[in-house]
């Protein structure tokens, strides 16, 4: 059995920089297909651009999901600082800030997953 690959945690920032780089050659590969297709695209043209939308559909759908539910753990551990006891303004700033990173990284996962996914299929 081969070893299991490491997985290297990346930021927010460097996903959505990996994404703006393979996101149009992507598209652009896409787009040359259909325009090749012209007026009558076949069943394999037809079957791709239906493939397409409910790829982005189902990704921005976990994305969403990913996100409202980062956000609510983050009410979550809000609300039981405050149960605990009244919070600095530092440290419920701090909080948040985590949270909405946490959101952010949460949310952008399904995307990132789906453009890696499908650069590696257009190579």
């Amino acid at each position: 059995m081969p070893p299991a690959r490491k997985r290297r945690s990346r930021s927010t920032s460097a996903r959505l920089m990996e994404m703006t780089l393979l996101a149009p050659t992507v598209a652009g590969t896409r787009l040359a297909r259909m325009g090749r297709e012209g007026m009558a695209p076949s069943a394999r043209g037809r079957a791709e651009m239906v493939a397409m939308v409910l790829e982005k559909q189902v990704a921005f759908s976990l994305a969403w999901t990913a996100m409202a539910t980062e956000l609510w753990r983050m009410q979550l551990r809000l609300a039981s600082s405050w149960m605990a006891g009244v919070p600095s303004a530092a440290q419920t700033t701090r909080m948040l800030e985590q949270g909405l990173r946490r959101a952010t990284a949460q949310a952008l996962a399904p995307v990132h997953r789906r453009v890696l996914a499908n650069a590696r299929g257009r190579r």
